[in-house]
């Protein structure tokens, strides 16, 4: 399960390295739009069918195709984000080595 953990956020942490800004600057994070969920929203989970097929496109990375085609389930979506955002938890929980001079 650990090695799920890591892959999942080795997977975060690679395709949020990958993202450019095309010289845009983001808003600060106090003017962001607040993220919506489905616990902060009951109202979007009533569309919510964990058996219906999403397809995604993804970029790989060292590749000189444009991007790949990646098909799960709804459930398996929400499975690999929450599994994605607990291995970032738990890395962020770690204590930080002391490191002598």
């Amino acid at each position: 399960m650990k090695l799920h953990a890591l892959l999942a956020a080795g997977l975060l942490i690679g395709v949020s390295a990958c993202a450019t800004t095309n010289g845009q600057t983001s808003a600060p994070a106090a003017e962001a739009a607040p993220v919506r969920t489905a616990e902060a929203d009951p109202a979007a989970d009533r569309d919510y069918d964990p058996d219906r097929i999403r397809c995604e496109n993804q970029q790989v990375l060292g590749s000189r195709l444009p991007a790949r085609r990646v098909c799960r389930t709804e459930a398996e979506w929400r499975a690999l984000r929450e599994g994605s955002q607990e291995a970032v938890r738990e890395i962020q929980r770690m204590p930080i080595p002391e490191t002598s001079n």
